[in-house]
């Protein structure tokens, strides 16, 4: 999960001497007042997160555009971030509008789907950790006040505007 954290800031996130710290160095740091808008709405997000999985705490969590402000390899890496988190017995609702997002989202969902098959589960645990998998989602998009589902059984693929996992 550091990893992951680390990789979207693009820096390690430390409060200290009363100011918040994006280190990109281990002596090099940028106040997080000056970094990017995509840094400063994720590290609060992450910051909950870490504190909830290290406790092993259940929680649901509702997400607006959680890739807002971020670059599609870290939409990316949201989306692993957010399946490992969900993957700890927790509920995250997401709304979005990314097609990186999405598309993340439905390789996570489709590897776990494959996984199923004894004969494709080795290959696809060489491509997509078990950990990120996703199991039996839910996702839906709102048309005329009412919710209807979005998914693709047939195919496999969840296209939503909102998605509960």
């Amino acid at each position: 999960m550091l990893e992951l954290i680390y990789g979207i800031l693009k820096g390690r996130y430390v409060y200290k001497d009363g100011e918040e710290r994006l280190y990109i160095t281990d002596s090099q740091y940028v106040k997080m007042s000056y970094t990017s808008s995509g840094q400063q709405e994720t590290v609060w997000l992450f910051n909950i997160m870490l504190h909830l999985m290290v406790n092993h705490t259940k929680a649901y969590i509702i997400l607006e555009e959680p890739e807002a402000h971020l670059y599609p390899q870290s939409q990316k890496s949201m989306v692993k971030l957010l399946a490992l988190f969900f993957n700890q017995s927790c509920g995250v609702m997401l709304t979005m509008h990314s097609p990186y997002i999405l598309g993340a989202l439905n390789n996570l969902i489709y590897a776990a789907h494959l996984s199923g098959n004894k004969d494709f589960e080795e290959g696809v645990a060489e491509k997509v950790d078990p950990l990120y998998w996703v199991k039996e989602p839910k996702a839906w998009f709102l048309a005329d006040g009412e919710m209807k589902s979005c998914q693709d059984y047939k195919r496999r693929l969840w296209g939503a505007v909102r998605l509960y996992c």
